[in-house]
């Protein structure tokens, strides 16, 4: 750690992001806050203030020591005043892209870090991100700190409060752990996303606490909840190999919401591939219908969804086709006039069948206006009510329910023909590009483009009661310089998402609360901006870009198939 900060002040290096896809050495700001009182495992601190140390050092001394050895960190608080130690507050986290340590104010006896923050987690592990900057760049943020003498030593009076972490020590300690709930169906889990840097023990009483606490406020509406809240006896205790997680008066419950409970459990617990669960009320023993003894995730799959094979199709001269290039048989193939699909099997599992299609064709003698088109791959596809400006359709998963965003509307097909609106966006002016579906329903992403001329992704939450149906919560969650164009879920919490920033264009992924925004590989792909990204949980992203159809291997980008001759296409999609 000594070595890193001093790396930062000699270099004055900007600290990239470890993993394999990378991130520009410079994104859009974002803070981090810690758990309180609790410590980063593997972290520790040797450094001490040194006699005689000037400011300057004191204050790098401090910055080496902020993931320091204990929850309390102590080393950190060993270059403060006595005053200061009793008032510094370390239960937030300044996580920082990029850091200046200044040479001392002699006027002043302080110091200025200039960093580039990067979001919040607040107490609960919650995420944040601070919106500003273009993706690329971001304004650092003056960190001041004033020293004064102290029996003849150097020490800080007054630190700003909270940790400052770098970037690189974020994504080493940290990691991001999902808390499940239940969807409005009560079939499937629905991951919640925190982050903390804890381990063994005390991560399984953080996460017994976070379910206790329920879901984020995004969620809340849209999901449901077994584990009963409040329960201030509640507590999970953890051997190396089984957890139990005991909840006084739950084996009062029935057999279902025992299960679902049980469900729960199983995948936030899901800390390593050997990891078992079990459930106790006072000591004894609950059991969990159908499931001998301790149970897993594996236990559970069912609630993890159907799980459709990924199959790419995309269209060729506005016909619908195959990732191999063939014409889906059937009277959908008599429609030659598509500019964007979506589809819903209609065969369960299976690979291939009959599949329910929303599309998009051209309103003769009106650039820029769109027709939707609903029907099935067998029947073929008729007009429905819904005209203008349209974005891509999407099939909501676990229906077939066609959802089209048009301006500032979201219009919603059900499966009888009817038309409503579901959503607008509201307050935040702006007509709305692309939409995409989570592969649970639960979330939708949207681009929607500012009359500023910027566009964004934003996210919102599916809520569902009874036959009504609407789009709660929407929050933006990347800066506007990216300029947005469209947006594909990759499994359940991460987005693939396309920009068209002049002079170039860039590929990003980012997770639903904001966090991990990353520059995703772009080598091979024509000059011409992807106009369209098509993705789907194992397996590869592809994009239209140039009029032909691309797929993603490894770091690069090829024709489909085993040669390297174009393949002209446009508008990929994934049946769902």
């Amino acid at each position: 750690m000594r070595a890193r900060w001093l790396a930062v002040v000699m270099a004055v290096a900007v600290l990239a992001l470890a993993g394999c896809s990378g991130v520009p050495s410079s994104s859009s700001p974002q803070v981090v806050r810690t758990i309180p009182n609790r410590v980063a495992p593997g972290a520790t601190a040797t450094v001490t203030p040194q006699p005689g140390a000037d400011p300057r050092a004191i204050v790098l001394g401090f910055l080496q020591a902020n993931l320091g050895e204990d929850a309390k960190h102590t080393a950190a608080r060993a270059f403060l005043t006595p005053d200061a130690r009793k008032t510094w507050s370390d239960t937030t986290v300044t996580v920082v892209d990029s850091t200046q340590i200044g040479v001392a104010d002699l006027r002043t006896n302080s110091v200025t870090v200039n960093a580039s923050p990067l979001g919040t987690l607040d107490s609960r592990g919650i995420y944040t991100p601070t919106l500003a900057g273009d993706g690329y760049s971001a304004t650092p943020v003056a960190f001041t700190f004033t020293t004064q003498k102290i029996d003849g030593q150097w020490r800080i009076a007054n630190p700003p409060p909270g940790l400052i972490v770098a970037r690189s020590d974020f994504q080493s300690f940290y990691q991001a752990r999902k808390i499940y709930f239940l969807d409005s169906t009560q079939r499937r889990v629905v991951p919640d996303l925190r982050y903390s840097a804890l381990t063994g023990q005390t991560l399984v009483s953080w996460l017994l606490e976070q379910l206790l606490n329920g879901p984020t406020s995004g969620l809340q509406s849209a999901v449901t909840s077994e584990v009963p809240a409040q329960t201030s006896k509640a507590q999970a205790t953890f051997d190396g190999r089984l957890i139990t997680v005991d909840l006084p008066g739950i084996s009062q419950s029935n057999t279902a919401t025992l299960q679902r409970l049980a469900g729960q459990l199983a995948f936030t617990f899901q800390i390593e591939s050997d990891q078992s669960i079990r459930v106790t009320d006072r000591g004894r023993a609950v059991a969990i219908a159908g499931i001998p003894g301790a149970f897993s995730s594996s236990s559970f799959q069912t609630y993890a969804g159907s799980g459709i094979t990924p199959i790419a199709y995309y269209l060729h001269d506005g016909v619908l086709v195959d990732e191999s290039g063939i014409t889906v048989p059937g009277p959908v193939s008599a429609t030659k006039n598509l500019t964007s699909v979506a589809l819903r099997s209609l065969s369960g599992n299976a690979p291939s069948g009959a599949m329910a299609v929303a599309g998009t064709i051209p309103v003769a003698g009106h650039p820029g206006v769109s027709q939707l088109v609903v029907g099935t791959s067998v029947a073929g596809v008729k007009a429905v009510a819904v005209q203008g400006g349209l974005s891509r359709p999407a099939f909501a998963p676990g229906t077939v329910e066609a959802w089209v965003a048009e301006d500032a509307k979201i219009y919603r097909v059900a499966a009888d023909g009817s038309v409503s609106v579901v959503a607008t966006t509201g307050g935040t002016g702006g007509r709305i590009t692309a939409l995409s579906f989570s592969p649970d329903g639960v979330r939708l992403a949207l681009i929607i483009a500012s009359p500023d001329g910027t566009s964004e992704l934003w996210i919102g939450a599916v809520v569902r009661s009874g036959k009504d149906v609407r789009v709660d919560q929407l929050v933006q969650i990347t800066p506007p310089g990216l300029l947005l164009t469209d947006v594909a879920w990759n499994n359940l919490t991460t987005m693939y998402a396309i920009s068209r920033n002049a002079p170039s264009f860039g590929i990003w992924s980012v997770q639903c609360d904001g966090s991990a925004l990353s520059a995703r590989p772009t080598a091979n792909l024509p000059s011409a901006a992807p106009d369209s990204i098509a993705a789907a949980q194992n397996a590869s992203p592809w994009v239209s870009a140039g009029q032909a159809v691309w797929v993603q291997r490894y770091n690069s980008w090829s024709p489909p198939g085993s040669g390297a001759e174009t393949v002209y296409g446009t508008a990929p999609t994934y049946v769902q």
